[in-house]
């Protein structure tokens, strides 16, 4: 599908409410258009922007608030042996479809090639030290040169992006780095990341299962969310996550539409990211940064993804004006007490401006192209023991039978790829 200007206001309205309903949608687009647009319209728009072929949009990306799950996010800059790549990158993709906590995998290049990965990790608890440990054990194999562990990651701010200074006859963001840069050199008062406490002891298998089906997209009906919590999850390769537990679950509408409030309402959603096709957007490039954290170079961080200004852009009203953000691409900050990480898409013509930018503003800045194949694993509700109402945690399940697999794997020599939860 190709994007056409007749389109943006909808998508327009899209990117300001992400999960609005088609009425929504309809009262929303009037600010961007010079007549009202039906219902009809409206949904047979969404049924080709969100195509899983011809698509524009990827759907919506959650953002969890982590600390109400007692969980953390837990990530690894991993170098490869040059020896046999190729081969050393499937045993890493090996380890992460066996470990229950995986999160995310993708390729890298740049300050190290190798891999990214991440992992859902319970606070408290030794499961990140025992991923530790099977890496420890890949270096000894010959698999891994050397890896970095950054833990603890809180996030703190995602933006989807803002449309109006991109161009859809071009396909170009025309981004004002002056002001950019302005911003990233202004004192501003330090942030406050607020905590909220675990609720995991009042949570039932019900919540963990919902909350999955919302992990993975969410504009999906609740219709297609029952299909999958009640159906027999074909699309998912046979994997059933809700097969020792779906007897517990209501089975009706009315409770799944209350739950789905009740997980918006308490604040288990954080953000809500409205995901592009990237190619057809023109943001061919997905960089990670990861600096030394300054708590002034944060603030001023978040305030260029916080702060707008008026730019112009074009629907079939012709010229309009906007208010866009000052880093106007889509982005996600999350930070430790030692680090900032920032995920960036971008148009790769302004790559080497952001990478200036960013290591003049900020320490130990490392920089990295991440690859076109990334791995997103579903919150896995299956690491939730509902008896102790507790995270799963033991030894024997989350190291002991990985390293034995792992081992097997290496000694055999055959590498069988089965990746059901992607």
């Amino acid at each position: 599908m190709r994007i056409k200007s007749k389109d943006m206001p909808l998508i327009l309205a899209l990117l300001e409410n992400p999960t609005a309903t088609q009425q929504e949608l309809k009262d929303a687009i009037k600010e961007f258009a010079d007549h009202t647009w039906d219902v009809s319209n409206i949904s047979r728009k969404l049924t080709k922007f969100f195509d899983p072929e011809d698509g524009i949009m990827n759907g919506v990306q959650a953002t969890f608030n982590l600390s109400l799950l007692n969980l953390e996010l837990h990530g690894f800059v991993v170098e490869l042996e040059d020896d046999a790549w190729n081969r050393n990158y499937d045993i890493i993709h090996q380890l992460v479809i066996l470990h229950p906590y995986a999160s995310y995998m993708n390729k890298i290049y740049g300050h190290k090639n190798g891999v990214y990965l991440q992992f859902y990790v319970p606070k408290k608890s030794d499961v990140g030290l025992y991923i530790a440990r099977l890496l420890d054990y890949l270096i000894t194999a010959k698999v891994v040169k050397e890896y970095d562990w950054i833990k603890d990651l809180d996030f703190v701010i995602s933006s989807s992006g803002s449309l109006g200074v991109w161009d859809p006859w071009t396909s170009y963001w025309d981004v004002d780095f002056d002001k950019l840069e302005h911003v990233l050199n202004t004192v501003y008062e330090p942030i406050f990341i607020p905590k909220r406490r675990s609720v995991l002891h009042k949570l039932k298998d019900y919540d963990m299962a919902v909350i999955r089906e919302l992990s993975k997209n969410l504009r999906r009906s609740q219709i297609e969310i029952m299909e999958s919590l009640f159906g027999d999850l074909k699309g998912e390769e046979g994997y059933d996550p809700y097969r020792n537990v779906r007897d517990k679950f209501p089975k009706s509408k009315q409770s799944l539409s209350r739950k789905i409030q009740w997980i918006e309402d308490f604040g288990f959603i954080k953000s809500k990211w409205l995901m592009f096709d990237r190619e057809k957007f023109g943001l061919l490039n997905q960089i990670l940064f990861v600096m030394d954290r300054d708590e002034i170079g944060l603030a001023a961080l978040v305030k260029s993804i916080e702060l707008e200004v008026e730019a112009k852009g074009m629907t079939t009203k012709g010229e309009y004006t906007k208010k866009n953000k000052i880093l106007p691409y889509p982005c996600n900050v999350s930070v430790n007490s030692d680090k900032i990480v920032l995920w960036l898409y971008l148009q790769p013509l302004d790559l080497l401006k952001f990478s200036d930018l960013f290591t003049s503003r900020f320490q130990g800045v490392e920089i990295y192209i991440l690859g076109v194949d990334p791995k997103a694993y579903y919150f896995n509700n299956v690491n939730f023991d509902s008896d102790t109402r507790q995270w799963k945690t033991q030894p024997v399940y989350v190291y002991d039978e990985i390293l034995y697999q792992l081992k097997e794997i290496l000694e055999m020599g055959a590498i069988r790829i089965s990746d059901p939860l992607v």
